[in-house]
């Protein structure tokens, strides 16, 4: 990435609600429990400084690298690979560029109950 490029969590200006946790696992829906629900582990960064002259170049150097890993990216604008353990890398440098990592879907654990949204009698 070029110099002054970095990853952070906060919120780029004007984006609000936008925040990017630590990290989630994302659920992915009933699996056939009542209790498991499979699901998939994301993490996420906004990629800042990178001037919108180098995002297509940015693109094609994360490629590169990833290329001679052997992991095959796939592109168009943005590029994302997924390396043998199944993990998929993505960079995004459409609007606010963001560099994110899913997990392979696993079992989740025991769900907690909703909470009402109305409280009555």
């Amino acid at each position: 990435m070029p110099q002054g490029t970095y990853l952070t969590s906060d919120v780029p200006g004007g984006l609000p609600g936008s925040e990017f946790p630590p990290g989630v696992a994302v659920p992915m829906g009933p699996s056939g429990s009542a209790f498991m629900e499979d699901a998939f582990y994301d993490i996420a960064y906004w990629l800042q400084g990178l001037p919108d002259d180098t995002k297509q170049t940015a693109v094609s150097a994360t490629e590169n690298a990833w290329q001679t890993l052997g992991w095959q990216p796939n592109s168009a604008p943005d590029t994302h690979a997924t390396p043998p353990d199944g993990y998929t890398l993505n960079l995004y440098v459409a609007g606010n560029p963001n560099l994110s990592c899913t997990s392979p879907n696993f079992p989740g654990g025991p769900q907690p109950t909703p909470s009402p949204s109305i409280l009555g009698q």
